[in-house]
């Protein structure tokens, strides 16, 4: 068979005006295999003859490879295929991840007949995700989450920063491995690029912002005073500011989405974002406190 895309197999098509050339030269004709459009999401078709920004190329120089690879295996070749290089990207790294997970765990008991067919697809996809035929899918993603190197590389300019708290945090040896040097190139050019969501970007605060003043009221900030002398002198790591942010939010009597709501205004500028605690835990103490002390003028 040789496949092609569906307007190659519509009706008075390439395909079916090839049938007569291959029989007049003595051959029939391959098997008619059709397969839906990749579609890049609110643009239409992924179509060079159409000029659509992004393609296969440029993404690739976003987007780790195995994630494009994943996006068509996991499909049904009859639908079309919404490729976004935004926030579903995210969703489609921990679907990823997940698999990754899932299809490692040893199953107790017996499976349905779906759950198994499921199983055995889900696996199937990872497999034809990889770049060398045999390679183990697992050794893709090279410990580091998605999530959090994209979280890290907007934190951290330079590379060996980032790979001393991915040591530190247990994630990965003294040295990082090449596919994980690769992922971190690809996700500096994703986030220093225009397709990277909005709701993802880091952008930390050297003082309180004009905006975090007009939207965060005298509790919060009652609440954020507290936490500056709690951030002072307990460990510094995400279970410890975490314990940190609980205990200040139940001193003030304060709900704790609002606590975190002043947190995200005081440290991003906006009411929203990635996990604020691990956001925290990858600064520097002193330039958190420091951060924390621009409040201290701030009428409650």
């Amino acid at each position: 068979s040789e496949p092609a895309g569906k307007d190659h197999g519509s009706a008075g098509g390439s395909y079916d005006t090839g049938i007569p050339i291959c029989r007049l030269l003595g051959s029939e004709p391959p098997k008619k295999m059709i397969y839906e459009w990749i579609q890049i999401k609110g643009m239409g078709p992924m179509s060079s003859s159409k000029g659509v920004t992004i393609g296969p190329v440029e993404a690739l120089e976003l987007v780790p490879p195995e994630i494009l690879r994943y996006v068509i295996a996991r499909s049904k070749v009859n639908r079309h295929i919404d490729f976004d290089t935004g926030s579903t990207l995210f969703e489609m790294a921990d679907e990823y991840e997940r698999m990754l997970t899932e299809t490692s765990k040893r199953v107790e008991g017996g499976l349905t007949r779906r759950q198994e067919i499921a199983r055995k697809t889900n696996e199937g996809a990872l497999r034809l995700s990889q770049l060398k035929r045999g390679n183990d899918p697992k050794n893709s993603w090279a410990g580091v989450s998605f999530r959090h190197l994209a979280l890290l590389a907007q934190i951290k300019n330079e590379d060996s920063s980032i790979w001393n708290s991915l040591w530190k945090s247990g994630h990965i040896g003294k040295k990082p491995t090449s596919v994980l040097e690769e992922r971190l190139k690809r996700m500096r050019n994703w986030i220093n690029g225009p397709h990277f969501p909005e709701d993802y970007r880091i952008d930390i605060q050297e003082k309180i912002s004009k905006n975090a003043k007009e939207n965060i009221n005298g509790q919060q900030i009652d609440f954020l005073l507290y936490l500056k002398n709690i951030l002072m002198n307990l460990e510094w790591n995400e279970d410890g500011i975490n314990n940190g942010i609980r205990e200040s939010a139940k001193e003030v009597d304060i709900k704790i989405k609002d606590a975190f709501i002043a947190l995200y205004w005081l440290l991003i500028g906006k009411n929203n974002g990635p996990r604020i605690v691990s956001i925290i835990s990858e600064l520097e103490r002193s330039e958190v406190i420091d951060l924390f002390e621009s409040i201290s003028n701030v009428k409650s």
